[in-house]
């Protein structure tokens, strides 16, 4: 996999600012986005990473209930969905100490829809979607799910970065989409939005794909680099403590 490029990007008017992949477009610039959120989007439509705001969680016992919590909130009804791992172990290089910050790996996979029913019971689909399934989960999407607790601020942080797991149709881009938010030269045929071919993904055994290795790598730099530039985003008296 060749090695992904970086961009510096300003986020919330200018409140934070982090490195987000080249290729990653600003979705305020194609609808509304409320703004206690920021969504950028791969040229290619495959990954999206969003930036949250939210109130601070603060009637559970610890900061994994409270993690699970968010995680739930964001699972559509009736989807399945999988916790594959759990870390607490995100470096925040630029935060005050201590930050609790962990984060997950699961996937989310919705009900089947009657096509695939009978697609399955004829015999034509190459994998069965059940939680105990050792077959790649071909219509899940795979949720990389970070929550940051700012304590003095009464804010829980989120960063989420959502990867499907399967191959959504592909349609050609306009001229207005492509060379507003998404300009051809800052992909530069460095972001590999398509797992290889012949690659078995299995998160049973722990080979999650080249998409979702991508997606670790840019939760990762996202991270380091995040920067508060105005602690007054979260209200209160808008200082940095620690």
């Amino acid at each position: 996999m060749a090695a992904m490029r970086f961009k510096p990007a300003e986020l919330f008017g200018g409140a934070m600012t982090a490195e987000i992949p080249e290729g990653f477009g600003d979705v305020s610039l194609l609808r509304p986005v409320p703004s206690h959120q920021e969504i950028h989007l791969s040229a290619t439509g495959f990954t999206s990473l969003i930036l949250e705001v939210t109130e601070r969680v603060d009637h559970l016992s610890s900061d994994q209930e409270a993690l699970r919590y968010h995680f739930d909130d964001i699972v559509t009804p009736g989807d399945t969905s999988h916790v594959w791992e759990t870390s607490n172990v995100i470096q925040l290089p630029n935060f005050p100490s201590p930050t609790p910050t962990l984060s997950l790996l699961a996937t989310v996979t919705p009900p089947p829809t009657p096509s695939s029913l009978s697609q399955q019971q004829s015999g034509l689909t190459a994998t069965s979607i059940q939680p105990d399934s050792t077959q790649p989960l071909q219509n899940s999407t795979a949720i990389l799910l970070t929550l940051i607790r700012l304590l003095p601020q009464s804010t829980d942080l989120l960063l989420t970065i959502s990867v499907p797991l399967h191959q959504p149709p592909q349609f050609p881009p306009t001229p207005s989409t492509s060379s507003t938010t998404y300009p051809s030269n800052e992909i530069n045929g460095n972001h590999q939005q398509e797992p290889p071919p012949d690659e078995e993904v299995n998160f049973h055994t722990g080979n999650y794909g080249a998409l979702v290795r991508e997606g670790l790598v840019i939760r990762d730099h996202l991270l380091r680099s995040l920067v508060i530039r105005d602690w007054s985003l979260f209200g209160n008296d808008g200082e940095e403590r620690g």
